[in-house]
């Protein structure tokens, strides 16, 4: 019984002394600061055993701080592929310079014996640089691969420094260039410049804050030896999750297309060509090209995307959109005719069609679209109300900005048809007189391939964040109806029929694929007032399979060239490069036949 009390009272005092420690403060906070060495201990191995090599190659990513900063992580650009996987439009190299800190260094030779185990070093100046006491910093050599540089992190040397440097290439060179953009410098900092790098900047880029911004001395290698010193130095890096942007582009279409376009102007030494290829139901662009492109991994310049910067006169493909608005206003049918004499006085303007020749009585609708009769769609616009254009072209966006995510987009110019004149009237109605950019052109004329509804232009379709997030998808906008399925029914007729029943365009035809085709050789205005007698812009549009089902895979397509030389009509410059391309996506794509016994060509 003794025993036992002797133990229950040495229990009941040892507990009492526990508790005393406990609630003692002194006791408290040494209590917590051998918890805090014991989490600081379990992070170290954590960080020099578990995780190693992981965590030394984030301390690579840190750097000197030079006057400016070109190591931030930026997310990547892709191209998307005809099976939805993505190829590496843009991304970043990543090189590593060795640079060492002098005032750190108390004994240059031995750290020279041991950075020469890894790096081919000039011994003397290697020596001599390090040996300068009052200098913080001086480099020893530059592009140190990856694997050379994780080595020299674990040598622990003390005042061993390295700077990293990021720099944007793009794998496919001249590939897109006027879309993609470039990096270039505002003042210190090193952003997205032009097209989609400049666009998606904010989602590209990675902003980091860092307490020391990489004076990483001996890296975590260190730490063991200097008792966490390099820890303590290389500061908290603090990372925002960047995006990598997907891209609605094709790599192999678009340089399909490019190519086009250089034969384009070595053919006719035109000023410049361009094109574009749209799904017209999604508004997703498949490429968007000029041949005034440049490569910047090479040089990176000031450029224009014509496509979208330039307010253009486009000419006679406006035609098909003055047809379906007088239908649908119902100022004509389908057997409209008049009569042709080839020209039209208003005032002391005189409007003509293009060889100056009149097609006589009974001029039919068809024959209009067929020989882009100026005369004929002309008297069908001064049918209408004297707003009815104005109106229309509004409903169209002519007049505005597509809102395509590129930056530098212009809004078109159509305040003279709200003048209500009847010469402004009608030189808008074959594309004179009024000017948009080639994209605001294509989303309105993608109308006629997509029932009647305007699709919504873009160029990105998702954003990916990594495995964690998920990815965010660009939505289609559902477009406005501005003509009815009747109208589009009997305007796509009309233009399939220029590919089959005319003599210029008939041996393109296929008895498996309609093609809607429309053409376009517009003035080019002078500065100085009016129009150049000798210099225009060729423009050609087209949608195919022009009777394919809603949901089956179809194209758009505008090509156009500026100043050609040599050849007065778009017919002659931009056939070949639009029939190859149809032929093209009909085989890359493997497109379904939209032929039907209703509408199968006999040849």
């Amino acid at each position: 019984m003794a025993k036992k009390a002797k133990k229950k009272n040495s229990l009941k005092q040892y507990a009492q002394l526990t508790w005393s420690a406990v609630t003692n403060p002194i006791h408290l906070i040494m209590a917590a600061f051998v918890i805090v060495a014991i989490i600081f201990y379990l992070r170290l191995y954590d960080l020099q055993v578990v995780n190693g090599r992981e965590y030394r190659e984030q301390v690579l990513s840190q750097y000197h701080k030079t006057s400016r900063d070109t190591t931030a992580v930026r997310g990547d650009i892709f191209f998307t592929n005809k099976n939805g996987e993505t190829v590496l439009a843009a991304g970043q190299t990543q090189n590593y310079t060795l640079t060492v800190n002098p005032q750190r260094i108390t004994d240059p030779q031995s750290t020279f014996d041991e950075l020469s185990k890894h790096v081919d070093l000039d011994k003397q100046r290697a020596v001599a640089l390090m040996s300068k006491a009052n200098d913080p910093y001086e480099e020893l050599k530059k592009d140190v691969p990856k694997e050379t540089a994780l080595a020299i992190a674990d040598l622990g040397l003390k005042g061993v420094l390295m700077a990293e440097s990021r720099e944007r290439y793009y794998p496919g060179d001249e590939l897109a260039a006027p879309v993609l953009g470039f990096m270039s410098y505002n003042g210190d900092d090193y952003e997205g410049t032009y097209g989609l790098e400049k666009q998606y900047n904010e989602v590209l880029e990675r902003t980091q804050s860092q307490s020391t911004l990489g004076l990483l001395e001996g890296f975590l290698g260190a730490a063991t030896k200097q008792g966490g010193e390099a820890l303590a130095d290389s500061g908290e890096r603090l990372l925002s999750r960047e995006g990598s942007l997907v891209t609605t582009i094709e790599p192999t279409v678009q340089a399909f297309i490019e190519q086009e376009l250089k034969k384009i102007d070595q053919n006719y030494n035109s000023q410049y060509s361009a094109a574009i290829v749209m799904d017209p139901e999604n508004g997703e662009i498949v490429t968007m090209a000029q041949s005034d492109g440049f490569n910047p991994n090479e040089s990176r310049q000031h450029y224009r995307n014509h496509l979208v910067e330039d307010r253009l006169e486009l000419g006679s493909i406006i035609k098909p959109l003055t047809v379906a608005i007088g239908l649908e206003e119902d100022v004509i049918n389908r057997d409209f005719t008049y009569n042709d004499t080839g020209s039209i006085q208003y005032g002391r303007y005189t409007v003509r069609n293009f060889d100056g020749r009149g097609r006589g009585p009974a001029t039919t609708l068809q024959t209009i679209l067929t020989n882009s009769l100026n005369t004929g769609v002309a008297i069908i616009a001064g049918r209408l109300d004297p707003t009815d254009l104005y109106i229309y072209f509004s409903a169209l966006g002519l007049g505005v900005e597509t809102g395509v995510d590129l930056p530098g987009e212009v809004y078109g110019f159509i305040d003279s048809l709200s003048t209500e004149r009847e010469i402004e009237i009608a030189t808008a109605s074959f594309g004179q007189g009024v000017a948009f950019t080639p994209l605001a052109a294509t989303k309105a004329l993608a109308s006629l391939a997509n029932n009647g509804v305007m699709p919504t232009p873009h160029l990105g379709s998702r954003i990916e964040y990594g495995d964690l997030i998920p990815s965010r998808v660009h939505r289609n906008q559902e477009g406005e109806q501005v003509f009815s399925a009747q109208t589009v029914k009997t305007v796509t007729d009309m233009l399939v029929n220029i590919v089959d029943d005319s003599d210029t365009f008939r041996p393109y035809s296929d008895p498996n694929f309609a093609v809607a085709i429309k053409t376009g050789t517009a003035e080019i205005p002078d500065p100085t007032g009016g129009y150049y007698s000798d210099r225009y812009l060729h423009t050609m549009m087209g949608y195919f399979p022009a009777y394919a089902e809603p949901g089956d895979q179809k194209f758009f397509i505008l090509y156009l060239t500026m100043k050609p030389q040599g050849a007065r009509y778009s017919s002659t410059t931009l056939k070949d490069p639009f029939f190859n391309t149809v032929q093209f996506l009909k085989n890359y794509y493997e497109l379904k036949p939209d032929r039907s016994a209703d509408n199968q060509l006999e040849l």
